[in-house]
């Protein structure tokens, strides 16, 4: 949850740790450092799964989630598509996938 909660927080981009003069003026002072630790706080407590994929994840969770997540996205063979379970959980805006560097985390909105 601290890759995420560095990502939101404008620590992070998406081209990785930005040099000092890319920051545009943002301090790294104490209330930033409280500022993320509150966002990592927030973002522990709504953890729904994190693994090593969205496959990882939604197979540990209660079987009435998995069902949910994965038997709209399931072919005649059983085949699920993990794209689409992704994007059904990240577009109900009641939860989102964050891809981290150590893995998929799976974060309730609700």
């Amino acid at each position: 949850m601290t890759w995420v909660a560095l990502q939101k927080s404008g620590a992070i981009t998406e081209h990785g740790w930005p040099f000092a003069a890319e920051r545009r003026g943002q301090l790294r002072d104490e209330s930033w450092r409280i500022e993320v630790g509150d966002l990592h706080s927030r973002l522990r407590e709504r953890i729904a799964g994190f693994g090593e994929s969205l496959a990882d994840i939604v197979t540990t969770l209660p079987r009435e989630v998995t069902l949910w997540a994965v038997e709209p996205h399931t072919d005649r063979f059983g085949r699920v598509d993990w794209i689409l379970v992704r994007d059904s959980i990240n577009r109900g805006g009641m939860s989102w996938v964050w891809q981290t560097p150590y893995g998929m985390a799976w974060i309730d909105q609700g």
